[in-house]
């Protein structure tokens, strides 16, 4: 099981160019965190975990496919590249 030190978690998937643009906007802010990523192996793990406490405020698309990035900070959740962006108050 992944571990993790610090308050901040990015759940994202591979070559996914919202994920990548949340990516570069933390950079930019200087915030660092833990990058899950929710598509293999112990990542997936934990985003089911993450998933199954947290699915009441957790958005599902149309499909019902579960849209990423996350983003998880001080027992807040963030989804989305324009939820992270513009409502990323640290």
């Amino acid at each position: 099981m992944l571990k993790f030190k610090m308050g901040y978690i990015l759940y994202s998937f591979p070559n996914c160019t919202k994920c990548n643009e949340v990516k570069s906007h933390l950079k930019g802010k200087e915030i660092k965190y833990e990058e899950v990523n929710a598509g293999i192996g112990e990542g997936r793990e934990k985003f089911r975990d993450f998933y199954s406490k947290n699915k009441e405020q957790i958005k599902r698309d149309e499909k019902g496919g579960i849209p990423l990035p996350i983003f998880e900070y001080n027992g807040k959740i963030l989804q989305g590249l324009e939820g992270i962006v513009e409502n990323l108050n640290l």
